[in-house]
Parts: structure tokens; sequence; C-alpha cells
């Protein structure tokens, strides 16, 4: 009897283990997601302050075309 009571208490601890490892292994999956959603939104940032940054530059060249 105290053979099977200590079996359970193993087989409980390795399940709660393994339950807090997947918790573990989806929150790092997820983190890994979110950092590339915000890279990929960077990213496009970037952009759009690059293209407005050239519009900027023609209009600026187009009032005064001696610079």
């Amino acid at each position: 009897m105290h053979r099977e009571q200590m079996l359970e208490q193993k087989l409980e601890y390795l399940q709660g283990v393994i339950r807090d490892t997947q918790q573990a292994s989806n929150e790092g999956w997820q983190a890994i997601i979110d950092e590339d959603r915000l890279l990929a939104r960077i990213d496009a940032l970037e952009e759009q302050i690059r293209i407005y940054h050239t519009k900027v530059k023609l209009i600026l060249l187009c009032k005064n075309p001696n610079n």
C-alpha cells in the first residue's frame, strides 16, 4: 500500500512538471510570435518614415529648386 501511494505521488508530481513545462513552452512561443509581430510593425513604420522623408525632400525641392 505504501509503495502504491509513493507511485501515485510521483505520478502526480510528474504530471505537474509536464503541465508546467507545457505552459512555459506555450508562453515562450507566444513571446516569439509577439516579438515577430512587433518587429514587423517597426519595419513597416520605418518604411513609412523613409517614404515621408523622400516626399518632403521632393516637395522642398519643388518649392525651392535652387537648393
